[in-house]
């Protein structure tokens, strides 16, 4: 309906309803308010679609439903059945294909974003149409190989406060992938953007737009809640939080009240605070099996690789420390705007140490591995 409001002659492809009497209304509904050039899936909508075709009409697609039928296509790395009926347009006809992003806002409010249009030259097969594209899976995101960029410019201080993860993604979504995925380890707080809006699909029902389900509520009740970590909360920038502290940033030799950030664009990638003694309970419920599975655990902390075998020191979200002493430890470093935290863990030990600081930049110059050495003699 809006893209057809903003001058370009549309069609639209539609099952119709099992029940022949509601269909007739649904039909005229869709029609009058939606698209005026309905078209039936099936053969007699097909040849409809082609003598709109000759009239530079563009045809809008949503797949929307269980697919039964089809290709199996790589989705998430795993094969699922894919509709074709795109790629069989584009194969005849010669077309472009343009990628449109629906995201809800607000519950009752639809964000719609145009990608830019793919075109296929040489003759591709229909599979090689179906699966256009990078291949871009969940453990690839968690391990910096998807090839999505981190900040630039000035977003590292956004002050603009995003309702949903969704939401957030308009800032990098649109930009092309720095490296093939795969193929070399950048760090990007951006694809656990990504990755919050998967976590957040993955945990919603069927109709995911009707849920109220969200990243943040999950993470409260699966992790914070579960490990009783009272005092770890979203920083949401225009809240009252109680306890929390100033934080500030180092100029020209003298620490000055850091700038306001607003840090919903990021919840994934750096947008909690919390307290060190819930660091170390969240490091000692990940040292061994109990609050997830140890072949979780075990996978979760070996180091990936990138397709020509290169070790990144990099898992799912844990990097690996290999030191000279022989030990290997495991966990994250994090800096935002005021302040500077590093949490590692010595599972043979059962040794959690976690620091934070309210200023940036700061440097432990060591001290971390230092105290860590110190502690598991």
């Amino acid at each position: 309906m809006h893209i057809e409001k903003t001058g370009i002659n549309l069609s639209a492809i539609y099952r119709p309803l099992n029940n022949i009497f509601l269909n007739k209304i649904i039909e005229r509904i869709r029609e009058k308010y939606i698209c005026k050039n309905q078209i039936k899936k099936g053969i007699g909508g097909m040849k409809k679609l082609i003598n709109l075709k000759k009239n530079n009409c563009s045809t809008a697609l949503m797949i929307d439903q269980r697919v039964s039928e089809g290709i199996k296509s790589d989705f998430f790395n795993q094969a699922a059945l894919t509709t074709t009926i795109p790629a069989q347009l584009v194969k005849k006809f010669n077309l472009p294909v343009v990628p449109i992003f629906i995201e809800r806002i607000n519950d009752i409010n639809f964000k719609i974003t145009i990608n830019k249009p793919i075109n296929f030259e040489n003759d591709p097969s229909v599979k090689e149409i179906t699966d256009k594209g990078e291949k871009i899976t969940l453990r690839l995101l968690a391990g910096h190989l998807a090839g999505i960029r981190h900040y630039k410019g000035t977003e590292f201080m956004s002050r603009t406060k995003y309702e949903d993860v969704a939401d957030g993604l308009s800032i990098f979504i649109n930009d092309p992938l720095i490296n093939k995925p795969g193929t070399e380890y950048a760090y990007s707080s951006y694809g656990w953007n990504l990755i919050s809006v998967a976590m957040e699909n993955a945990a919603a029902p069927q109709a995911s737009f009707l849920s109220s389900k969200n990243f943040l509520k999950f993470i409260q009740q699966e992790v914070f809640d579960a490990l009783e970590m009272n005092n770890t909360v979203p920083d949401h920038a225009d809240q009252f939080i109680a306890n929390r502290t100033q934080f500030y940033q180092f100029r020209n030799g003298e620490a000055v009240i850091a700038p306001y950030v607003d840090n919903s664009y990021k919840w994934a990638g750096g947008g909690f605070v919390g307290t060190t003694e819930d660091l170390c309970k969240f490091g000692q419920a990940h040292m061994k099996a109990g609050y997830l599975k140890q072949e979780t655990l075990n996978e979760w902390m070996t180091s990936q690789r990138t397709v020509d075998g290169k070790e990144t020191n990099y898992g799912i979200g844990w990097r690996t420390f290999q030191r000279p002493s022989g030990n290997t430890f495991y966990g994250h470093s994090g800096g935002s705007v005021g302040g500077i935290t590093f949490f590692m863990m010595h599972p043979e030990t059962e040794t959690v140490l976690a620091i934070v600081g309210n200023m940036d930049p700061l440097s432990y110059a060591g001290l971390q591995y230092e105290l860590m050495e110190m502690f598991i003699k």
